[in-house]
């Protein structure tokens, strides 16, 4: 394996872990759900995110703040 090659595989590893260590950034696109720093939703993904927590009951919203940072289209279906 060429050096370039360890070194973004490496980079990408440290991104994954610190974004795992972080919560809410490893989840949307910004913001850790507070007024002054809502979630950021920015990208189908992020809203996947979002919906997959709430219909599974797997996080508490309640006094949780978002912000839509762009026109999304999405292309899955949540019931």
């Amino acid at each position: 394996m060429n050096k370039q090659f360890l070194t973004r595989a490496a980079m990408t590893l440290l991104v994954a872990l610190l974004g795992s260590a972080t919560g809410a950034w490893a989840q949307y696109s910004g913001g850790s759900g507070t007024e002054d720093s809502p979630y950021l939703i920015n990208s189908e993904a992020d809203w996947i995110t979002l919906c997959t927590n709430v219909n599974n009951n797997s996080k508490n919203y309640s006094d949780k703040f978002f912000k839509l940072m762009a026109d999304i289209t999405v292309s899955e279906e949540f019931t």
